[in-house]
């Protein structure tokens, strides 16, 4: 469960189409075009690391600590990435973070903490769009639509809007 001022983003497709064509692969890409349009806007994102990924590395929020999956600033979580696979097709989501929120921990970071203020989601995407460009692509922005939004709004109800679910396995 993320802050309203974060920024989401979500790639889904073919393995095939990556090189290599690996979960490790459509990751490293996208990891590298969020990378670059965030270094397009200003901020200082770390060189990639690779660490602990999933979720025993976590051990709890997923702003705890910073895994192989993620993009840090100054050694701190940036950018969080997760993948969900099924076949030869995945998904994969990310989170920037805006503004450091309640379950932010000393592992994170924020864009207005590293830059003095939140940035507009439209410069996030017209960056984006144009290292994706750059690459042969190009962004698809939909809109979810009435039934998503009700499913959606129900999982944040039920489940992810919970502290007992956002806060499950962490440290007290």
């Amino acid at each position: 469960y993320h802050g309203r001022l974060d920024w989401t983003f979500t790639f889904a497709g073919d393995f095939a189409a990556f090189q290599p064509a690996s979960p490790k692969g459509v990751h490293a890409a996208i990891r590298g075009w969020v990378c670059a349009a965030l270094c397009d806007l200003g901020l200082q994102i770390d060189p990639v690391k690779t660490g602990p990924v999933g979720r025993t590395a976590r051990n709890g929020s997923c702003t705890t600590q910073v895994t192989g999956h993620d993009l840090p600033s100054g050694g701190r979580k940036l950018v969080g990435c997760a993948q969900r696979r099924r076949g030869a097709r995945f998904l994969e989501h990310g989170v920037v973070t805006q503004v450091a929120g309640p379950l932010s921990g000393p592992s994170s970071t924020s864009i207005h903490e590293l830059l003095g203020e939140t940035l507009a989601l439209a410069a996030f995407v017209r960056a984006l769009s144009c290292v994706l460009q750059r690459a042969g692509l190009v962004l698809q922005i939909d809109s979810p639509t009435t039934d998503e939004l009700t499913r959606a709004e129900r999982l944040v109800t039920r489940r992810y809007g919970r502290s007992s679910w956002t806060r499950q396995g962490v440290l007290q």
